[in-house]
């Protein structure tokens, strides 16, 4: 009987927990002991361009931590691995339900089909621009998928999620084959589908390559130093002296891995913070890179007392409140959606990525490369 009455209690308690998490008065009353920067400018595209970047590059030049670059981004390519594949093959080809495009690759970068409104930065032409690039001739044994050989790389084949989903099902089934006759078998049974699954095959295994996912890094952080610029040149518009105080805050994190891996996740995962759709949409509270520097408390770059990536993990979750509290009214789907992600992925994200030493301890199971984890 007791133990009964014990389990009620627990069930009890953990429903009342629940009925908490989705509460909107607490994400407000958290919120308070964050401190907030003044509501900044936002800038369109052709006003992003305008940014004077290389004029911040010779005041505030930028570099990776002192370690061994090829270990710098192989431990990158796993930590993101990890953080936008699940240590999964499958999801560097991925179509979420919600979403009105595909995303490959390590970054999940977006490529537009024909009829896509192209609401944000479309990355995947540029990557494959920057892998054709950067591919020495010594790496010319690495396949590439007819498709990602044209040039320019058209826009994405698939017309809709849905039949991107039916694509990707009978592509793995491809992947799966020990043995030829299979994959005539499902050739035979996929008529329709076969010549489209097997492209998107091709793309998955090209993207798995070891080298590749390398290349994917180095891109990732060149893209993340060029958006550093971009918000400090944002910055120093507004006001000089703030853009230097973010430049040391930059710097701090800049100088261990784990700094740069939280930089570079959170850029990836919720944007610079200088367009309109990177704000809420009644106040317009920004929700990005730069604002979660501006939470941040002014470090010393020279003192070796700190905890950079614990005030940057601080100043992500006050920025990600604020943002599920004011996507919408209070009785909105959209605002119980943001409560639903904040407490499912996304404070696990930002907890078990950016807080120290974590960048040392990144592993898929067993070790298991990119490549062969499946």
């Amino acid at each position: 009987m007791c133990a009964r009455i014990d389990m009620f209690v627990a069930l009890v308690f953990s429903l009342l927990q629940a009925q908490t998490t989705y509460s909107p008065s607490m994400y407000l009353e958290q919120t308070k002991e964050c401190h907030f920067p003044k509501t900044s400018p936002t800038y369109n595209d052709s006003e992003l361009l305008q940014l004077d970047v290389l004029t911040m590059r010779r005041l505030f030049p930028l570099s990776s931590p002192q370690i061994s670059q090829t270990t710098f981004l192989q431990k990158l390519s796993e930590a993101l691995y990890k953080n936008e594949a699940d240590c999964k093959n499958h999801n560097l080809t991925h179509w979420g339900k919600s979403e009105e495009f595909p995303s490959l690759g390590l970054m999940h970068a977006i490529w537009y089909g024909k009829s896509s409104s192209k609401k944000y930065a479309e990355q995947f032409p540029e990557l494959i621009r920057y892998l054709r690039k950067n591919l020495k001739a010594s790496d010319q044994q690495i396949s590439w998928p007819a498709l990602l050989q044209k040039n320019p790389l058209p826009p994405a084949p698939w017309a809709s999620q849905a039949e991107f989903a039916e694509i990707k099902k009978v592509s793995l089934a491809i992947e799966s084959v020990k043995e030829s006759a299979q994959l005539a078998l499902i050739q035979k049974n996929q008529a329709v589908l076969y010549k489209d699954a097997y492209t998107l095959f091709e793309i998955r295994h090209f993207l798995s390559n070891p080298k590749i996912l390398q290349l994917q890094a180095q891109f990732v952080i060149e893209k993340t130093f060029l958006s550093l610029h971009r918000i400090l040149a944002a910055s120093h518009r507004e006001s000089p002296p703030e853009a230097q105080l973010l430049y040391r805050k930059i710097q701090v994190l800049l100088n261990s891995p784990e700094g740069v891996l939280a930089i570079v996740d959170y850029l990836n995962f919720k944007g610079e913070g200088l367009k309109p759709s990177e704000r809420t949409p009644i106040e317009k509270y920004p929700w990005g890179l730069k604002t979660v520097l501006e939470i941040m408390p002014t470090m010393d770059p020279a003192s070796a007392d700190q905890q950079p990536n614990v005030q940057f993990t601080q100043a992500a979750l006050c920025s990600l409140q604020r943002m599920a509290y004011h996507s919408g009214s209070a009785d909105s789907k959209d605002q119980l959606q943001r409560y639903a992600w904040l407490n499912g992925g996304w404070k696990t994200r930002i907890e078990s990525n950016y807080l120290p030493n974590t960048f040392s301890t990144v592993r898929c199971a067993q070790n298991v490369t990119p490549l062969e984890a499946q």
